[in-house]
């Protein structure tokens, strides 16, 4: 299974690594080791930056004012045909999910820290039975 986890950045301009996929990907990579291939993007998107095709899921870290980008990736991926899973996190998914959902309704939004949903994800959907519902609190 092939991984994609893209930050949206930063508005500030500036060049920081994303501490939040990066942690994402080191869970998965442990936990699901010789299972998962990972790539970590955090550039600013330029619509040529990778292939959807070439993945089976794609993470979104979606950071406030990032939404734009979050809109061009997810773009992307419906006009190319992409079948995988995208899952969106961060403060975007957290607090606005209600809104993200009723306007992608075929994303996930992770709610809250990601290490433990993001991995049992992709464990449920490499096996091909993704049961969201054990994910959901009263």
């Amino acid at each position: 299974m092939k991984v994609l986890l893209y930050d949206t950045g930063d508005v500030r301009g500036e060049l920081n690594e994303p501490i939040g996929i990066e942690l994402l990907a080191a869970n998965v990579l442990k936990e699901l080791e010789g299972q998962v291939t990972l790539d970590v993007k955090w550039f600013n998107f330029d619509g040529y930056s990778f292939d959807p095709l070439q993945y089976d899921v794609i993470g979104i870290s979606i950071h406030i004012n990032g939404l734009n980008v979050f809109e061009n990736i997810y773009t992307l991926c419906c006009e190319c045909g992409f079948k995988g899973l995208i899952i969106a996190g961060n403060s975007v998914a957290t607090f606005a999910y209600k809104q993200l959902l009723e306007k992608y309704p075929n994303i996930i939004c992770s709610i809250g820290e990601g290490e433990y949903t993001f991995r049992e994800i992709i464990k449920g959907y490499m096996k091909g039975c993704l049961n969201l519902t054990l994910f959901l609190t009263s």
